[in-house]
């Protein structure tokens, strides 16, 4: 993955500090790439909830336990018990919204993102300026994600080897039910608005607000919905959350492996997500799931022909 140039400092400009909030099971060399990112986007603080074994979570904490950057939480069966101690076995977003009602009671800084380590936050200025001219008004906002997949020249079998960025399609008729179709042909049948995984964006809520609904990718605060950035600020800078959703080849394999398994709860797929999982699973069944995984978030010259032309795909970072 090639990482974005730092920012450039503006003088005389406001800007709103913002800390991170996650819950992941990750290995070192992926949290560090995801803390680092953190670090060049100007983060104030992280949260690290760390859902992994007792060895693996002696392994983070041996890299960031004293890291005044990083406070790490180790989730182990008894924080579980006593974070959610009417659920037996807690899916995966059950998790992540215990912890991030957590994070809004630690949180100091202006402003507090919910995401994961596969997901980065970026924007052609600094993402505080961003958030600084953000209406008073508004308790939260949503940012929009992009997808990062490997084009036609790019090797896949590159962790973070990703070379383009792919964006959702309108939520429309045509962004939903023909394009998918038009460009990946049957395969449009589990892709969602043109991507292989959310388009729901992520978000981020002001200090001491507390969402009385809330998924990983959005809240209801005062009985509305945030709105998205883009949609509030005249020039957004380019904001978006990237999403790795298939860091890799191997890493795609044991996310997958573990849900099969169902030592991975996922709840609330929505219709395109639950259709892609059934197709995955068959095609594990069946020694397949490469051709799988090539066929999700690897471009033919045809699909990067036309989503480059629909505006739906740029080269990453740009």
């Amino acid at each position: 993955m090639q990482k974005p140039l730092s920012h450039i400092p503006r003088a005389g400009r406001a800007r709103d500090s913002f800390a991170v909030c996650l819950t992941a099971r990750e290995t070192v060399s992926d949290l560090r790439r995801f803390i680092d990112h953190c670090r060049d986007a100007e983060a104030a603080h992280i949260y690290l909830y760390f859902d992994g074994t007792n060895d693996e979570a002696q392994d983070v904490c041996g890299v960031w336990g004293q890291d005044p950057f990083v406070t790490i939480t180790v989730c182990d069966p008894a924080f579980w018990q006593s974070a959610l101690p009417d659920v037996t076995a807690p899916a995966l977003e059950e998790k992540q919204i215990a912890t991030c009602m957590m994070a809004i009671e630690k949180n100091q800084s202006d402003w507090l993102l919910f995401c994961d380590a596969d997901e980065f936050l970026a924007a052609d200025i600094p993402i505080g300026e961003v958030l600084a001219q953000v209406p008073d008004s508004q308790p939260g906002v949503r940012v929009r994600n992009t997808e990062a997949v490997w084009g036609v020249s790019d090797d896949i079998t590159q962790e973070f080897g990703c070379g383009y960025e792919r964006r959702p399609a309108r939520n429309s008729v045509i962004g939903k039910y023909i394009l998918p179709y038009l460009v990946f042909g049957p395969d449009g049948r589990v892709m969602s608005r043109c991507t292989a995984g959310y388009t729901a964006g992520k978000h981020l809520l002001r200090r001491g607000v507390v969402p009385e609904q809330m998924t990983c990718h959005k809240s209801r605060v005062n009985g509305r919905r945030l709105e998205f950035l883009h949609d509030l600020l005249p020039d957004d800078a380019h904001t978006r959350v990237v999403h790795f959703d298939a860091i890799g080849s191997d890493r795609w394999h044991r996310k997958w492996q573990s849900r099969i398994s169902g030592a991975t709860v996922a709840a609330n797929m929505g219709a395109s997500r639950r259709r892609q999982a059934e197709k995955i699973a068959q095609a594990f069944q069946q020694g397949k799931s490469e051709h799988a995984f090539r066929r999700l978030y690897g471009l033919t010259r045809w699909q990067q022909f036309i989503l480059t032309r629909l505006g739906l795909l740029t080269r990453i970072w740009s």
